[in-house]
């Protein structure tokens, strides 16, 4: 009697470096020109080619068994679909990007303990964890202001205060607007630059100091300077 070939270990290590690859995508043009077309398309990059490519790993050089494969695979694209369908409105476009980024590594992650329920579990949680949030606009930054779905947004907070009951102050018919400095979105040009103003770029030795504070509400407008009043919506 022949006893059978001892099954070869997973190959885990192209999906190690289909991950590196997708998290190096997905946040070092966001940290060096955040907002620009290089963090765009390297954001979607990151979801598309490495998403692609990690599916190809898995299913024809991981050494898993088939079932293996063809069950995790199932398990990935079931989680995530209901992460999707179930997650807040706001918060859909995060389910998928960065959402399948990293569960794409939570996965692979998973792979090295060897076992179907350790694998099992981070998928559901790395998934289905995006249906408790909810995101209430992005950061300077570009990244997303993430809320617990639960909690009560920027708007029912404003409104509960007593910011949202401040009279406003009336004006005359005869009070006369002046030309403003900066009237709307990026400016008088269009182009958000404004002449004639000289801002020392070193924060770290000058950091700007708030003058003041004033609750508004939630808004995604831009604001536009008249004399010594802001507008926005």
């Amino acid at each position: 009697m022949t006893s059978s070939a001892p099954e070869k270990p997973l190959r885990l290590w192209p999906g190690v470096v289909i991950v590196i690859l997708q998290f190096i995508s997905l946040y070092v043009p966001n940290y060096f020109a955040p907002a620009s077309p290089a963090m765009f398309f390297g954001m979607m990059g990151s979801f598309t080619l490495g998403t692609l490519l990690l599916l190809i790993w898995w299913l024809f050089f991981s050494r898993a068994r088939w079932s293996d494969r063809l069950g995790g695979l199932a398990l990935l694209i079931l989680a995530q679909g209901a992460a999707i369908v179930l997650a807040d409105t706001t918060a859909k476009m995060v389910a998928v990007v960065p959402g399948i980024v990293w569960l794409c590594a939570i996965f692979v992650a998973s792979l090295f303990f060897g076992k179907r329920a350790v694998t099992v579990v981070a998928v559901l949680v790395a998934s289905l964890g995006w249906t408790l949030v909810r995101t209430d606009g992005v950061t300077g930054a570009m990244g997303s202001d993430f809320a617990w779905r639960w909690s009560a947004t920027a708007e029912e907070r404003f409104l509960a205060s007593d910011a949202s009951a401040a009279p406003t102050e009336a004006r005359s018919e005869s009070e006369t607007v002046e030309i403003a400095a900066w009237p709307g979105f990026r400016g008088p040009g269009r182009d958000s630059v404004l002449a004639g103003v000289t801002i020392n770029p070193d924060w770290s030795e000058n950091p700007p100091q708030e003058i003041w504070r004033r609750p508004v509400g939630p808004g995604w407008g831009s604001f536009a300077l008249v004399g010594n009043r802001l507008c926005t919506q």
